[in-house]
């Protein structure tokens, strides 16, 4: 009975030592990683137009113009004084005397015409035909006209501001009559023509200019034969001045003479005051 009992135990402690297997112990999970924050994302750059791999955009190419045809005719134009060219009511271009502009027109009538740019007023004007494409030639003719305008008008010198007439009586004076000769004169609508002083003749005097007779431009005075009691002399152009011991001044040589009260010479008129800066 007792070794049922022994035997028993025996088995059941074998049994319990056989059936109890230690625990293993597992490795701790591993932690989970902590999600990343996201980023913004960043804009992507514009494309410039022309950058590599990048489309660009090919704009439309514009409507093809095709030129018109040059006119078939031509017009070479030739002036002899200052002016501006005008043709058809359209401005060309300003041309300075002894130039030559060529024109392109097309067939048919075309008004020229030639403004002065020396004279106010003084107008040349022509109508002229091309036809059966040819190039036609046309020379202004102003310079008489700007001439014969300027001898119309007194000239006024900057200078001084005295106003003279353009050119000389055109004959001799005696002393006595020069005065007189300036102050019945009536010429650019005035009256209070004068003799001019020996100081003012010379400030007419310009020594610089291509004439025989050294004024200035636009006033001109002629040789003359001297009269009287003095011995002839052609290259010399004397002009009475209003000074009482009778001097003239010679504007060939550019130097105030005085010859006999009772020579002849040129006259040149005056009027207005000298300039006091001048």
């Amino acid at each position: 009975m007792w070794f049922r009992f022994a035997f028993a135990t025996c088995m059941l402690a074998i049994i319990g030592i056989a059936g109890v297997v230690p625990a293993q112990e597992l490795p701790p999970p591993e932690p989970k990683p902590k999600p990343r924050p996201e980023r913004p994302a960043e804009p992507k750059p514009t494309p410039r137009p022309g950058q590599p791999g990048e489309p660009t955009e090919t704009p439309a190419p514009p409507d093809t113009q095709i030129p018109p045809p040059a006119p078939p005719g031509s017009l070479l134009i030739k002036v002899d004084a200052p002016c501006k060219i005008v043709v058809d009511g359209e401005d060309v271009a300003t041309l300075a005397a002894g130039r030559v502009i060529k024109v392109p027109l097309d067939l048919g009538e075309h008004l020229v015409e030639a403004n002065s740019t020396e004279q106010e007023g003084v107008l040349w004007e022509k109508l002229i035909n091309i036809e059966d494409n040819a190039q036609k030639f046309v020379r202004v003719g102003l310079a008489q006209p700007v001439e014969e305008a300027r001898l119309r008008r007194p000239f006024t010198h900057e200078a001084t501001g005295l106003m003279w007439t353009p050119t000389d009586s055109g004959d001799d004076k005696w002393n006595d009559s020069a005065g007189e000769y300036c102050s019945d004169l009536v010429f650019g609508g005035f009256t209070d023509w004068r003799l001019p002083t020996i100081e003012e003749l010379k400030s007419i005097y310009f020594p610089d200019t291509e004439k025989p007779f050294k004024t200035v431009n636009d006033v001109d005075v002629c040789g003359t034969i001297q009269t009287g009691f003095e011995a002839p002399q052609k290259d010399a152009a004397y002009v009475w001045s209003s000074e009482r011991s009778c001097i003239v001044f010679e504007f060939g040589a550019g130097a105030e003479v005085r010859p006999s009260c009772f020579s002849g010479h040129r006259v040149l008129c005056v009027r207005g005051l000298s300039n006091p800066d001048g």
